[in-house]
C-alpha cells in the first residue's frame, strides 16, 4: 500500500529523493514521480489510485504539488491513510521562486536574456509561486493532520550532508540506508538535475525580498532555526 509521500516543496531536491529512494531495493513508485493525483483529481477515482499501490515493497508518491494543497484535502488524505509517512523539503524562498519562473519560461521557449522584469514579477506573484513559497502554512496544514509523522529537511543538507539527510529519510519511511553503502558520499550529493543556474537579476532581488523577508523571519521563528542567511542579497 501506499506508505510514503514527498510533498515538497517544489525546486528544492524532490528529484534527488526520488532518484535515491528508487535506487533502494524495498522502495517502489509504482506511479513514477509528480503522480498529481491530490492535487488535479482527474479521471481516476481514490480506488484506482490506491490499488495501484499494492505491492509488498515500501510504496511512494512524491509530488511536490501536493504540500500547498487545502486542509480539507489534507483531511481527506488522513481519513484513507492515517499510517502515511510524510517527507517535506525546503529551501530559500528567494531562491525556489526565480527557479520557478526560469522553469516555467523554459518551457514556454522563452529566455532569460529576452524576458522583462516584468513578466518575472508578475510570475514571483501569481498564486501557484506564492502557495508553493509559503512554506510555514504548508508544514503547519499537514503537521495539524500528520503530528509526529512528517519529515522537515531544508535542501542545503542535501549538498551539506547527503548521506546523513538520505539516512533520515529512510529511518524515516522505515527502512534502512545500508544499501547506499557502497555509494561514494560525493555521488550521493551531487545533482540530479542542474537546469540553467542563471543568477538571480539585481533588479528582481527586492521584489522578492519584499514577498519573503516576513515569511523568512516567521518560519524561522516556527521552526527555531537561523535562516538569516536567506535575506542576503
Amino acid at each position: 500500500m501506499l506508505s510514503f509521500m514527498g510533498i515538497g516543496a517544489q525546486k528544492c531536491g524532490t528529484t534527488w529523493l526520488y532518484h535515491w529512494l528508487s535506487r533502494h531495493p524495498l522502495v517502489a513508485f509504482p506511479l513514477g514521480k509528480e503522480v498529481h493525483f491530490w492535487d488535479r483529481r482527474d479521471t481516476r477515482s481514490i480506488e484506482s489510485y490506491l490499488g495501484a499501490f499494492s505491492g509488498d515493497r515500501v510504496e511512494g508518491d512524491i509530488t511536490p504539488a501536493y504540500g500547498f494543497q487545502p486542509p480539507e484535502t489534507i483531511a481527506e488524505v488522513r481519513a484513507l491513510l492515517p499510517a502515511l509517512r510524510l517527507v517535506y523539503l525546503y529551501r530559500n524562498p528567494i531562491e525556489r521562486a526565480w527557479s520557478h519562473a526560469r522553469m516555467d519560461l523554459r518551457v514556454a521557449g522563452g529566455t532569460v536574456g529576452s524576458t522583462p522584469d516584468s513578466w518575472f514579477i508578475g510570475h514571483f506573484n501569481g498564486t501557484d509561486s506564492l502557495l508553493r513559497g509559503d512554506y510555514l502554512t504548508c508544514i503547519r496544514n499537514w503537521r495539524d493532520a500528520y503530528d509526529g509523522q512528517l519529515l522537515v529537511l531544508p535542501t542545503e543538507d542535501l549538498s551539506r550532508d547527503a548521506r546523513t539527510a538520505l539516512t533520515r529519510c529512510c529511518n524515516h519511511i522505515g527502512i534502512s540506508a545500508e544499501a547506499y553503502a557502497a555509494i561514494s558520499d560525493d555521488e550521493l550529493a551531487a545533482p540530479i538535475f542542474r537546469g540553467d543556474d542563471v543568477p538571480l537579476r539585481p533588479s528582481l532581488y527586492p521584489v522578492l525580498h519584499a514577498l519573503y523577508c516576513e515569511k523568512i523571519s516567521r518560519l524561522s521563528d516556527y521552526l527555531g532555526a537561523d535562516l538569516s542567511g536567506w535575506l542576503q542579497a
